[in-house]
């Protein structure tokens, strides 16, 4: 608006000049400045144009703030999540982490951004998340097992279900792991076999005696 005044009042100066300047006889000058400016075909395309930029401006504006809304509810989402969210780049290094992933690896979320997931497991380990990180590459997102290392030393079992992160010319950029915790569930089930294994053993020793 501030715009379209400034040209205006150019246009009204620059008009008033060539009215001034006209010596013919019986020429209105009102009526001729209120022609040139009433309707000038530049000056309506003017409007118009600004006219769209603004409803551009705030149509953009509505799809930024969408977007911001749709960003705060997924970090929200991963923020408060009982799973671990883990995002790698295709060599493996730590772009994200959410807490519960913290949490797994026994760390703060600056001790793990940055580093290479293969840090955080032992050699056997390692292995796995090698072979995990090809198939990535091969589109293949099957769901394994692997053991996480704390800095304590102890180990923590978990399940990763994993989604490879494509760009628009199906080019990988990253892979997207949600962790869950199975530890005590691995616990559990090793001792029942141990259990049933006691439990048989002494039912052969009372069938001998």
């Amino acid at each position: 608006v501030i715009l379209v005044a400034l040209i205006v009042h150019g246009a009204v100066s620059a008009l008033l000049d060539v009215a001034l300047d006209v010596k013919v006889t019986g020429f209105n000058v009102k009526t001729f400045l209120t022609a040139a400016i009433v309707a000038p075909p530049f000056l309506i395309f003017l409007v118009a144009v600004i006219r769209s930029l603004d409803e551009t401006t705030q149509r953009l504006e509505r799809q930024r703030r969408d977007l911001q809304i749709i960003h705060n509810q997924h970090t929200q989402l991963i923020n408060n999540t009982q799973e671990g969210y883990w995002f790698i780049d295709p060599t493996g290094e730590t772009l994200d982490v959410n807490p519960a992933l913290c949490a797994l690896l026994g760390r703060d979320r600056e001790e793990i951004i940055g580093r290479n997931i293969l840090e955080f497991a032992d050699e056997k380990n390692q292995q796995v998340f090698r072979e995990q990180m090809e198939l990535r590459r091969q589109g293949v997102r099957k769901p394994y097992e692997v053991d996480l290392s704390r800095p304590d030393g102890s180990k923590v079992c978990c399940v990763n279900t994993p989604a490879p992160i494509l760009d628009a010319n199906g080019k990988l950029i990253g892979s997207i792991g949600l962790w869950t915790d199975v530890t005590s569930f691995k616990n559990t089930q090793r001792a029942l076999v141990e259990a049933k294994r006691e439990a048989e053993q002494a039912s052969q020793a009372k069938s001998s005696f």
